[in-house]
Formats: C-alpha cells, sequence, structure tokens
C-alpha cells in the first residue's frame, strides 16, 4: 500500500471520528424534555389543539437522525365527542441522512 493511500485513509477515517464525536457531543446538549415542549407548542400554534406527549422523548442523531415518543394524543375540536382525535401508542421518526446526498 503506497503512503499517500495510507495517509488518504488515516484521514477518512480522522474525519469520520471527528463527525462521529462531533455529533454525539451536539446530542447532548438536546434536552428531551424542551423537545418535547417546543413540538407541543408549534402543535398548538399551527393547529390550535393540544399535543400531549405523556413519556420521555428520545433524540439520536447519528448514524441516522432518529426520535421515538410514546403515548401520544392530540385533542379534538370542543365540540366533537371524544376528547382526543388522534392517539398512538410509539411513534419512531427515522431519517437516513446518507441517502440524500
Amino acid at each position: 500500500m503506497s503512503k499517500a493511500l495510507k495517509i488518504s485513509l488515516i484521514a477518512f477515517v480522522a474525519f469520520l471520528a471527528t463527525v462521529g464525536f462531533g455529533t454525539r457531543y451536539a446530542a447532548s446538549f438536546i434536552n428531551p424534555t424542551q423537545l418535547t415542549r417546543l413540538l407541543s407548542a408549534s402543535v398548538k400554534e399551527a393547529t390550535g389543539r393540544d399535543l400531549k406527549i405523556t413519556s420521555p422523548v428520545s433524540l439520536h442523531l447519528f448514524p441516522s437522525i432518529s426520535v421515538s415518543a410514546e403515548q401520544i394524543s392530540l385533542s379534538n375540536a370542543p365540540w366533537a365527542r371524544n376528547p382526543n382525535m388522534l392517539t398512538i401508542g410509539k411513534i419512531d421518526l427515522d431519517i437516513r441522512v446518507l441517502p440524500l446526498f
């Protein structure tokens, strides 16, 4: 193996490690409780209905962006019979970043 190929391979592995540690570090600053409040406020502003997430929300940024939560409910209109328009036991959202490139 040539010296240039070895240096390129080491630089590529170092770059991947830096990106991995950087995303882990960035994810440590995101508070799941604050994320839940932000989601609820955004839904309230957009629809006028209350979004309740009773379990903790988990967020992962590497190797793909994923969000998972349990016990989610969206309130119904005041004139409706049922108090909740939507009830979800568990939801997992996963966005794979590499295919986007």
